[in-house]
């Protein structure tokens, strides 16, 4: 595995921390980010075997999309509704944690996007095609309406 770390504000974004949002950094706008390391692997205590590039066929491509979907609903859904629901309570949670979970569940839904823009079906493969564009179009969705919930609630 490569080493690599980044840093910000002597603060090392990568190992244990490298699964957490962008937002929990603080980082502010023109921040400074440093990238730290070789593209060579750091040699293994024990020699592992290649990997094997496994062949990606339409359905298990299908699949993976469907299960990327399926995650959406059950993870982040609910905490999507949750937060509407919080917006249109008479008892509002504090402003600076209504942010904050606007600002999470953004970044959630654009990650969707970018590990759903990293599905390249093949020229011929029509029904992974559809897959993704209404994977895509759906959370474009949710993008659009926890934007709206929240101009709607600024306003």
């Amino acid at each position: 595995m490569p080493l690599v770390r980044l840093i910000f504000s002597v603060t090392c974004l990568t190992s244990p921390l490298s699964y957490c949002l962008v937002s929990a950094f603080n980082l502010k706008p023109n921040a400074t980010i440093h990238l730290i390391g070789s593209a060579t692997r750091v040699p293994s205590a024990r020699p592992q075997a290649p990997l094997k590039e496994v062949p990606i066929t339409q359905t298990a491509m299908v699949k993976t999309i469907q299960a990327e979907i399926d995650s959406i609903h059950r993870e982040l859904l609910p905490s999507l509704v949750a937060f509407e629901t919080s917006l249109d309570s008479p008892e509002k949670p504090p402003q600076e944690s209504l942010k904050q979970e606007y600002t999470r569940l953004g970044e959630l839904l654009l990650q969707t996007l970018l590990r759903l823009d990293s599905f390249a079906p093949e020229g011929d493969w029509e029904e992974a095609r559809k897959a993704r564009k209404a994977a895509v179009k759906e959370v474009q969705g949710l993008l659009t309406r926890i934007d709206t919930a929240w101009k709607v609630s600024q306003a």
